[in-house]
Formats: C-alpha cells, structure tokens, sequence
C-alpha cells in the first residue's frame, strides 16, 4: 500500500528585503517540516538562501516538525551596529 505525504498550508511571515519584493506574508502548501517549507518558499520564487526558519519565538533546523497553525516566519540575515 502506497502512503501520501501529508500535506498542510502554512503562512509564513516574511521581514526586510523579503516582505519588500513578496509582501508581508506568502502561503505555501508543504509537508510539516521545516525543510519542506523552506523548500516550498523557494518553488514560490523567494529567495531562502542564508534565511533561518523560526516557529514560534525559535529558530528550527530543516528536520523539524512544524505543527499546523503554527505561527512561522523566514528571517533574512540582518546585520546591525
């Protein structure tokens, strides 16, 4: 018997030059985990790469569960002085 990959609908906060070129929020459909997000947002045309994934007030690795309706944001490198 062949599984299906559970899928979910995530909004995910976007910051800095990210909300400039693709607005405040993108939905993206993806299995629950961080990497399948990340992913997805690349399909979509926003540029992931050097971005972090935070769920919730915390940073998550690529294999992290990411539970549905979960509060989920790309974080652009920023720099400061």
């Amino acid at each position: 018997m062949r599984q299906t990959k559970q899928m979910a609908k995530f909004d995910v906060a976007l910051f800095a030059y990210l909300r400039e070129r693709h607005g405040s929020v993108v939905t993206v459909e993806a299995e629950p985990n961080a990497g399948a997000i990340l992913a997805a947002l690349a399909g979509a045309g926003v540029r992931t790469d050097s971005c972090r994934l935070a769920v919730g007030d915390e940073f998550v690795k690529n294999d992290a569960l990411v539970p549905n309706g979960s509060d989920v944001a790309l974080i652009p490198p920023v720099s400061g002085g």
